[in-house]
Parts: C-alpha cells; structure tokens; sequence
C-alpha cells in the first residue's frame, strides 16, 4: 500500500481524535517526505547504534521537517555491552534467539572488533561507567530529539540505563568533541564505532563563567542539588563541574561527607574572586547593553501568542526603541530551557518561578470562550462548562498551542475539525453552523454579528501568563520587566 494511503487515513483518524501520534518504522528519507507532506510525523523507528550508522544520512531531512528519531537495538543486540565472549553465537538457542545467525556474534566478527572492544572497555573506564552506558551516552550526545529504547530483562541492567540517561547527554557531547582516541574508519562495517572519543582533561586553565555562578550557587543555596534546582541543570552535571574547577584549581574547594558538602578555606577563597569576576561581567553586560540598547532586538519565547501581543504593546508604548521578535513554543519546559540557556532574552510562561536566579512577574490573564451561532441553544447562556460541550464539534486552529491541549483532555468526546490557514478557518466559521473558541485577547479579526461569545467557567478556561528573564539579563531586558511591575 502507498504510504501516502496510510498517511491520509491517519491524518483522517487525527482529525476524529482517535490518534494524536504517528510515525514510521525502518522508513527512508523518499517515504518520509511523502509520508510527512500528507501528514505531519512525528517520529521514525529505525536501527541505529555505534555498529549501525546508515541511518545518520537521515539526520538534516529529520531536522528540516522536526521529526524526532526513536533508535531501537541501540546496543546493537546487547554486543555494545560487551558481555559476550568470541563463541557468543554457539551459546544462543537458535530456536528461540536470533542472535545465533547474526554476523557480528560469530568469532570471525570479534576478531575483526577486538580493536573496538578494548577502546569501548578503556573510556568506559576513563569514566567510571559500563560500556553499555558509553554507547548509550554516545546516542545522547549526537542529537537532543533521539531517543533510544535499550533492551532489558534485569532490574540491575534498567537501573543502569537510566543512570545513562541522566547524564548521558552531557557526556556524549563530551566524547563527540573531543579530538583524542577516534576510531578509524578501516574497521570492520559489523563495528562501526566512528567519532566516539575519548575526554581529555583540559591542560590548561579552561576556568568558564557557568562554573562560577555554580560555585556561588552552592554557596548560597546550601547543597549542589539546590544548586542546580536552581540553576536550571542537573546534580550530575554540577559535581563534574566543580571536580573540573577543583583539577583546574590544583585543590579541594569543599568538605565533602556522605550527605552533605561544606567550603573549606580554598573554597572561600575562590568564591570570593568568583564572585568578583561575576560582578565585574555584569558591569560589562550592563555596559555594552547600555551602548546598544537603542534598537535592541530582544528576543522572547512564549507558550501562546496572546500575551506576546500584550507584551509588545506595553513595551512600544513604554520603552520606544526596543525591538522584540518572538517564537511560539508549545512545551513549557522548552520555553524555560531556552531561557536558561540564554538563547531566548525572556520566557512569557504560564507557570510562576520562583528560583533565585530570575525574576518574574505577572502579565495577563488570557480566558477562553466558545464562540457560537446566535441560534444556537447555548446563545442565551451567561456561561457553560466543559462537561456541557463535550460531543459536540468544533471548528479550531491547528496551531491554538496549549488551548488546543486543554480543550481536547476536557473533552474526550468532542469531535474537532482542525485548520491550520487563518483566513480558510474564518471562512470555515462564517459558512458553518459549527461551535469555534475564541478568548478575551485573541479573537477574530472580522466579527461576525452572527455569533456570540460564551465563557467557559471551567478553571482550566483562564490561564495567567508570567514574563520572566535571568537577573543577569542585559539591562534593557531587566527594564522590561521592572516596567511591567509598575
């Protein structure tokens, strides 16, 4: 069957609210576009491990069309963990476990991948890990939208994976950057090991900004967990951090015991220049903002376009020169990632945050309603629930963000028909006796005498919207904000 076929039944199957994914399986980049073109992927399932690469001639296509990469045998059948000795084929049951014909477990093959075995066991050791979690980290580390599905029976062997998987992104980026211990591409094609890297500590003194303000965290906090709750990061990742400061320092910082770490008097005295070079940074960001803040562009990631509108309009009004440009992120942990990794200059959330490190302050309340034919019977309403609408059908935008979650998780029922073009959805509502949505802040742009607007008094109908940007932020961002406070 055409794959364009099965696309268009599933985009129809979409569109009745019986499926919210899909994807493909061992698909090439020919069937991926086509697939694609009739219904947006989300997701492939293809082989992909150190051992199996082919599928890496896929990455820009999946990037280009935002589809995420599900990586099955990511241990290439558990040899990646190399628990297997030369004669592992001989001792698989071959009527029940069809490693026993595969190639790269017959002797010949580990003879050809002796090589790759020992470099494997030699960075597994390097960093204190299994060479399972290696290649797991490895997979991490080559791009943020894969994810790998490993393989187990064992609850030591899950354990183990997810200890990975907690630290195997930053890890992986480690061994993929380094210039030191690559594989050679003359090994055998049943073992391709090609960029996995073994980390060499910095010669010399690498000392980086972000280790500071975590040395201050800690301080300040109490403990590195706090830290990094606070700095938006990981445990793992701090402690690697500040191991890394204390190699570059040439001594201990802190009174380390079970449960608890403590500075010493090296510690305090490095927070003390740390904490005069972060001061002497902000004065100079405070600087060049100030040289530059006339035609600023400020750049902010929201969860819905709505209070990006209020914002702008706000700042225009309030601040003359700044300019603002804006993307719209459905995923409230991505908005918040981008603000911590200071690739957007605000985050316009739904949630408030109250870490140490931002400041955040209230914007707007945005509250949805239905947007209904005037003869309809819930015309003559002052307000209505969601229970009360449920198995109805609606007219929405594809592209509502969060609304369309709360909307389709109230009502289960319901039957919504999705458009994405603004212009075809108005005429859509014009021409139709259906329900649409619309809020207080975002409505048609042409009002139609026809319909009346309902408000929905459910709690998920009202959503309060927060601005929030890092203290350290360039002045003209912390402007913005002590405007809104105003």
């Amino acid at each position: 069957m055409p794959v364009e076929e099965v696309a268009g039944t599933i985009s129809e199957l979409m569109a009745e609210g019986k499926i919210l994914h899909w994807g493909l399986s061992e698909a090439g980049e020919g069937e991926i576009r086509r697939a694609h073109a009739v219904c947006p992927l989300t997701a492939i399932q293809n082989r992909f491990s150190m051992m199996a690469r082919w599928h890496e001639a896929l990455f820009p296509v999946l990037e280009e069309l935002g589809i995420g990469y599900v990586a099955f045998s990511p241990m290439a059948n558990g040899l990646l963990t190399c628990a297997y000795g030369r004669s592992a084929a001989e001792g698989f049951d071959a009527a029940t476990d069809y490693r026993a014909s595969m190639p790269q477990f017959k002797q010949e093959a580990y003879e050809k991948n002796d090589a790759l075995f020992e470099f494997l066991h030699r960075i597994a050791a390097e960093h204190g890990v299994t060479t399972g979690q290696i290649s797991l980290a490895w997979m991490l580390g080559k791009r943020p939208w894969i994810i790998p599905i490993p393989g187990t029976s064992r609850p030591e062997r899950m354990r183990e994976n997810l200890a990975a998987a907690a630290s195997g992104e930053e890890n992986g980026r480690e061994l993929l950057r380094s210039p030191a211990g690559r594989v050679p591409r003359s090994f055998s094609p049943s073992a391709r090991l090609v960029g996995v890297t073994r980390r060499e500590e910095p010669s010399g003194a690498h000392m980086e900004f972000e280790q500071l303000r975590q040395l201050d965290a800690i301080a300040r906090t109490g403990t590195i967990s706090a830290a990094a709750s606070a700095l938006h990061t990981s445990q793992p990742s701090v402690s690697r951090s500040m191991r890394a400061l204390e190699r570059e320092l040439g001594c201990e910082l802190f009174e380390r015991t079970r449960n608890h770490v403590e500075l010493n008097e090296a510690g305090r005295l490095a927070l003390r220049h740390a904490r005069a070079i972060l001061a002497e940074e902000r004065r100079m960001r405070d600087a060049f903002s100030e040289l530059t803040r006339t035609g600023r562009t400020i750049l902010i990631s929201s969860v819905a376009p709505a209070p990006v509108w209020r914002l702008t309009e706000r700042v225009t009004e309030c601040l003359p020169g700044t300019i603002l440009t804006s993307e719209l992120v459905d995923d409230e942990r991505e908005v918040e990632r981008r603000l911590f990794d200071r690739s957007a200059d605000l985050a316009v959330t739904r949630r408030p945050m109250g870490l140490p490190n931002v400041s955040c302050t209230p914007l707007m309340v945005e509250n949805l309603f239905v947007y209904a034919p005037a003869d309809d019977e819930l015309a003559g309403r002052t307000s209505v629930s969601f229970a009360e609408l449920d198995g109805r059908t609606f007219i929405m935008n594809s592209e509502v963000g969060f609304w369309g979650d709360i909307v389709r998780g109230a009502m289960p029922n319901a039957r919504f028909i999705e458009q994405r073009d603004a212009t075809v959805l108005s005429q859509m509502i014009r021409s139709s006796d259906l329900l649409g949505f619309v809020t207080d802040v975002a409505e048609w742009r042409d009002g139609d005498e026809r319909r009346v607007r309902i408000p929905i008094q459910d709690a998920d109908a009202h959503a309060t919207f927060y601005v929030v940007a890092l203290l350290d932020a360039p002045r003209a961002v912390l402007d913005i904000v002590e405007e809104l406070r105003r």
